[in-house]
């Protein structure tokens, strides 16, 4: 590779030794700068079970297992909080016979969810080993299953994206009609290819489908023909975030513990109690009605979550839970709920219902205290009705037992008091009396509800990609409800329900409201970009169109040219497609090779070539810090030609080529990109920074990231690209 070359010119005559070694050392710094290389992050080995007895119908699962490198770490298959494009996948070969995929790929190990600064939210990965499992249905006879897993595998520094091919051939008998021990399938052999990338390492990766046209060049003289443009495919709906069972509990019993103090059932209380006890002469006798009492209360609620788990079972549950129907029609739900509490009209189940199961439960035993806890789910709906929706749709997205356990929170919390009254029944005395508090917890919960059902036409919206509710028009909402939510409480707002104004705030009432401003106060940030990192699964990811990170506004106040921002990316015909959205604000880039070379002959400048991806969080770490430097930008925007190479991109090639050497099988355009970047620099891994003339030779030696980040050596990385480019052209 070429050496970098100090800046020529006299020295300055203030220019002391230290600041000569000063230069020399930021040099060496980024020389010694993340190097390409071939990493070997990840080692494969597959299996396909079961081996033997095959018949055409069979369901067969094949099993990926990865060992990583110490340091790295790879990202499940189903990913959390909107970052599907981070997760594994796999996909089948077009030259696979007689199988197609049954259901989506799943992963095992040791599991670990952790907070991404860079993607603003929750990332599932695995550190040391993960097994990979994909259920394929055979179709036919003497099946070929041919597949490749995608995945990406970084470490603090780069991101190497990649895929590993599996084959094998099954044999399976026909479908047979009726049972017949006497055939049997032959066994299964297995044939596994050579790992794609060198040892064990791939060399492709998940990513956002995009639609440029590309030319790539494997040296200065040879060319390699242009890739038509590929159709776009549609883009997968985002899924809503996934909850861990244990915060679907506690979520179930705070609601369920918010739902005792509503005036439909917190007045019930000592009423219910003292029946149990004048109906009984024994104390032991009004703790047993009481605990059957609260039992049924918990078998009623949980029983609901119990039907419907059984009726469609988890799998149509989960898929339910992500589609635009469900998200739309919890939304609609919710909405209602929400101004039903807030006065503007009652929700409740046909008074028939509660006359019958009331009439019914005279009858006492055990079946009058059951229909007594019917009637009381039944004459309360309009209050448990809201919370209940809350807890099941998020519990919806769990496992199968997530909904029961749920409700089953939910219902104890319910019950709870009932129990414990009975047991203790001098405690009914400290019960604060009913009144318009009550009325105040029923409005709030109201609020709450408001700002829920957002959630959901949230998620809808994400999924149809409507552009109804973007991340600043969403926090902006939950800022109106948080400030009119702070005002009701401190008595400056009234609704239908509040018969006298507070003359008096209570403490609890002056807290809550002092609660709501706070969060009120904490959301606006979000209007310009600030993370908001303890809502992260709620809110939609970042846009473009909203604004920067606060960070970045000092440096996003010019442009090429004194250009107005919205005017820096006009090259004439340049091909993007919707890469444009990838790069960041401020900057403007090429998407292919050819392209972006000619433009910088045509207007004598040096070329800087950024190996990325839409999955690589060390790009967007260098992005968001780096580029955003004053000196950095000024250098990128005004000395050089950007053309940006993205590894992972997922556009399909017409038809899938095999690599130079023969070593791996290239079908989507940022293969060939990855392929390019090892034939050409020998790298794998992303970011990579390549400094170029227009006839593609190296101004500077690549440089990637390694952490901590060092700003002036990537200073000094720009400028000694400039200084080698005026030095070789003489300008």
């Amino acid at each position: 590779m070429m050496q970098m070359t100090l800046p020529t010119g006299p020295m300055p005559r203030t220019a002391s030794a230290a600041r000569l070694l000063a230069a020399v050392l930021l040099l060496a710094a980024q020389q010694l700068m993340a190097q390409p290389r071939i990493e070997n992050a990840v080692s494969f080995s597959a299996s396909v079970k079961p081996g033997t007895g095959l018949q055409v119908g069979d369901v067969v699962t094949v099993t990926v297992n990865a060992t990583i490198a110490p340091g790295f770490h790879m990202y499940a298959a189903k990913q959390i909080e909107k970052l599907d494009l981070l997760a594994a996948t796999f996909e089948l070969d077009p030259e696979a016979k007689g199988v197609e995929l049954a259901g989506k790929l799943t992963d095992q190990g040791k599991r670990e969810v952790a907070y991404d600064d860079i993607w603003e939210g929750d990332v599932a990965l695995y550190h040391n080993q993960v097994s990979y499992l994909q259920q394929v249905r055979i179709t036919a006879p003497d099946a070929v299953l041919k597949g490749f897993l995608r995945y990406q595998v970084c470490d603090d520094s780069r991101c190497v994206p990649g895929s590993y091919d599996v084959s094998f051939t099954l044999t399976a008998a026909p479908k047979k009609k009726t049972e017949d021990p006497a055939a049997a399938a032959p066994p299964v052999m297995p044939s596994l290819p050579a790992p794609a990338v060198q040892a064990d390492t791939a060399a492709r990766t998940t990513a956002q489908t995009v639609q440029p046209d590309l030319i790539i060049r494997r040296d200065s003289a040879a060319q390699v023909p242009a890739v038509p443009a590929v159709q776009e495919p549609a883009p997968a709906p985002e899924t809503a975030p996934e909850r861990s069972t244990g915060s679907l509990i506690l979520e179930g019993f705070l609601l369920g513990l918010t739902s005792l103090f509503t005036p439909c059932i917190f007045p019930m209380i000592p009423l219910t109690v003292s029946y149990f006890t004048k109906r009984n002469r024994s104390r032991r006798g009004a703790i047993r009605d009481a605990a059957i009492y609260g039992g049924s209360i918990v078998a009623i609620f949980t029983a609901l979550a119990l039907l419907l788990s059984a009726i469609f079972g988890p799998a149509v549950l989960q898929q339910v839970a992500n589609s635009l129907g469900f998200n739309l029609f919890f939304f609609a739900l919710l909405f209602v709920f929400a101004l039903s509490l807030l006065g503007m009209f009652e929700l409740a189940l046909p008074s028939s219902w509660s006359t019958a199961v009331s009439k019914a439960s005279s009858r006492g035993g055990v079946a009058g205290l059951f229909l007594m806890a019917l009637a009381l789910a039944i004459v309360s709906f309009s209050c448990t009705g809201p919370a209940v929706a809350i807890a099941m749709g998020d519990a919806f997205k769990g496992k199968f037992i997530a909904p029961t356990l749920t409700m089953l929170a939910f219902s104890s919390a319910l019950a709870l008091p009932f129990v414990i009254f009975a047991i203790f029944p001098n405690l009914l005395q400290s019960m604060p009396r009913s009144g318009g508090w009550l009325n105040v917890v029923k409005v709030v919960l109201g609020f709450l509800e408001l700002a829920a059902a957002l959630i959901y036409l949230s998620r809808a919206d994400l999924t149809m990609h409507w552009g109804l509710l973007p991340r600043d028009v969403f926090i902006g909402a939950w800022i109106v409800i948080a400030g009119m939510l702070g005002l009701y409480l401190l008595g400056k707002l009234r609704l239908p329900h509040d018969d006298q104004p507070v003359e008096q705030l209570p403490v609890t009432r002056l807290l809550l409201s002092m609660a709501a401003f706070w969060f009120m106060i904490y959301l606006i940030p979000g209007l310009w970009g600030a993370p908001l990192r303890a809502l992260g699964g709620f809110l939609p990811n970042s846009t473009r169109d909203m604004g920067v990170l606060l960070q970045e506004e000092q440096a996003l106040n010019f442009a090429p040219g004194g250009a107005a921002e919205d005017e820096v990316c006009t090259y004439p015909g340049k091909i993007s497609g919707h890469l444009a959205e990838e790069t960041p604000r401020g900057f403007c880039a090429f998407y292919d090779l050819e392209q972006g070379m000619a433009y910088a002959k045509a207007n004598n400048k040096p070329v800087f070539l950024d190996f990325t991806g839409h999955t690589c969080a060390n790009c967007r770490l260098l992005e968001k810090n780096a580029w955003i430097d004053p000196e950095i930008k000024r250098l990128i925007t005004e000395e050089y030609v950007l053309i940006s190479l993205y590894t992972d991109d997922r556009a399909a090639l017409p038809e899938p080529v095999m690599s130079q050497d023969g070593s791996r099988k290239l079908r989507s355009v940022g293969d060939r990109w990855l392929q390019y970047e090892i034939d050409q620099y020998g790298s794998n891994a992303q970011p990579l920074y390549v400094l170029l003339d227009h006839d593609q030779t190296l101004l500077a030696p690549p440089t990637g990231y390694n952490p901590p980040l060092n700003l002036e050596a990537y200073r000094a990385f720009f400028r000694s690209g400039v200084e080698a480019y005026r030095k070789k052209r003489g300008s």
